[in-house]
Formats: C-alpha cells, sequence, structure tokens
C-alpha cells in the first residue's frame, strides 16, 4: 500500500470508529495499517462501507479481512458474469437461428398445371371483390398487406408462416 493509500485508509478508519463510537489511537491505526497493507485499496473502503452499513461493533483487522474477501468475491462473481453475458450475446449475434423445417404431416397438394391456372383465377376473383368490399367499408383506404394474387403465392406465404418468417412481398409481418 502506497503512503496515499495508507492515508486514505487511514481516513476511512478514523471515520468508521468514530461512527461506531470507538476511540482510535495512532498506534490503534499503524496496527489495522500494518495488518491490511497486502489489500487492495478500493476493496478495503467497500468492505468498510460495508461495516459502516452492518456492523454493530467496531471491526477487527480479521474482519475486515473477511470483509474484503467476499468483496473481491462478489466482484469476481460480476465479472464472470458480466463476461458470460458478453460472450452469450456475441454467440446470438454470430451465430443465426437456423430456419424451422416444414412439419412432416405438412403436404403439398399436387396439382396439374390447368388445375393451378383456374384455382388461382378463383383465388383472384375472390380478392378481388374482397378489395372491393374493403375499399367501401373502409372508407378508400389502402388494404394494411396486398393479398396474393395466386396459389403460389398463397402456398408461398402458408409455407412462411410456418416456418415462422414473413413471406415475400408481404408487408404485415407473419
Amino acid at each position: 500500500m502506497t503512503p496515499d493509500e495508507s492515508a486514505q485508509f487511514i481516513g476511512r478508519l478514523t471515520m468508521l470508529a468514530e461512527l461506531l463510537g470507538e476511540p482510535m489511537t495512532p498506534t490503534r491505526l499503524a496496527g489495522y495499517v500494518g495488518t491490511c497493507d497486502d489489500l487492495d485499496l478500493s476493496d478495503l473502503v467497500d468492505a468498510l462501507n460495508d461495516c459502516a452499513r452492518t456492523c454493530k461493533y467496531f471491526p477487527r483487522p480479521v474482519e475486515i479481512r473477511d470483509r474484503v474477501a467476499e468483496v473481491q468475491h462478489i466482484r469476481a462473481r460480476l465479472e464472470m458474469d458480466q463476461e458470460r453475458a458478453e460472450r452469450l450475446a456475441r454467440q446470438e449475434l454470430e451465430t443465426p437461428a437456423p430456419p424451422r423445417e416444414l412439419p412432416a404431416h405438412y403436404v403439398e397438394p399436387e396439382m396439374t398445371p390447368e388445375e393451378r391456372a383456374a384455382q388461382s383465377e378463383r383465388i383472384a376473383t375472390l380478392w378481388a371483390g374482397f378489395r372491393e368490399k374493403w375499399l367501401e367499408v373502409a372508407g378508400r383506404k389502402a388494404m394494411p398487406i396486398e393479398p396474393p394474387q395466386t396459389l403460389t403465392q398463397i402456398q408461398a406465404w402458408r409455407r412462411a408462416r410456418i416456418a415462422g418468417r414473413p413471406a415475400e412481398g408481404e408487408r404485415g409481418g407473419a
């Protein structure tokens, strides 16, 4: 401990002694400084602050050393937790989540190109009617999302929703 650090420790120790009503002599101060000179000042200050909050009686040097050990343990634990949190955050950012696979029971219906065209035409007709109704009811406001126009788009949207991601061209999200 440097002379400046010793002076700071003596000041904190004297303040604690005054706070707890303990007489402090120069010899006693020298004994405390001698027994705690191998400890870090910031740990000592934290330990003395803890003693001021929790002790009923003035602590002996061994009790101060025990408090310093507790402070160091807590600091080490906090540093480990901080490092772990940073490492997990880096991992989360570096490794994107794998895309979810479609469930095994999800099977696309097999359709001929003619059936697909007819189905898409029916869908377009239904959506056109829906769009007209929407504009009539909503007072000519645009629809919140542009509906799919073909069976292929509907199937793509369905697959995207099952996989938990927005479909291509979908503005409203999944």
